[in-house]
């Protein structure tokens, strides 16, 4: 990755993210998808991505979605922890995620579990923050 162009890595990330998706989904027994369900939604969203980031006018924010935010590296000798959480209304699990990046923005780690329903996003933020806490 460390010789990955930034076309690469967002190619990476959307794909990486879309198969982290159906991951979660076929662990929360949501309906299993093929790969080609697998890769045509990370296609699709590197296209929406690259959309947004060559004209920002365009940008359709959802309604659990925020406002997007430029992502600040850390200072040098400091690591940075991002994370989020996903959850279906209709389960009692949801999701925890993150990745610790250094100043350079190159991911070091990353983990992801499924977890009970905390009750909020909030709530599930923090249990995301205390587990990449626990494995840095």
């Amino acid at each position: 990755m460390a010789n990955w162009d930034h076309s690469q890595v967002e190619a990476f990330a959307c794909q990486t993210w879309s198969i982290w998706n159906e991951r979660c989904r076929a662990l929360h027994s949501y309906d299993r998808n093929v790969l080609h369900d697998i890769i045509n939604p990370g296609q699709a969203l590197l296209h929406d991505y690259q959309q947004a980031i060559n004209d920002p006018s365009n940008l359709r924010v959802g309604k659990s979605v925020s406002s997007p935010t430029k992502w600040e590296a850390p200072s040098l000798g400091h690591l940075r922890l991002d994370v989020d959480v996903s959850y279906h209304e209709n389960n009692h699990r949801c999701g925890i995620g993150g990745i610790v990046r250094n100043q350079a923005g190159q991911p070091l780690l990353a983990f992801g579990q499924s977890i009970p329903n905390p009750g909020s996003i909030t709530l599930g933020d923090l249990l995301a923050i205390k587990e990449g806490l626990k494995i840095i």
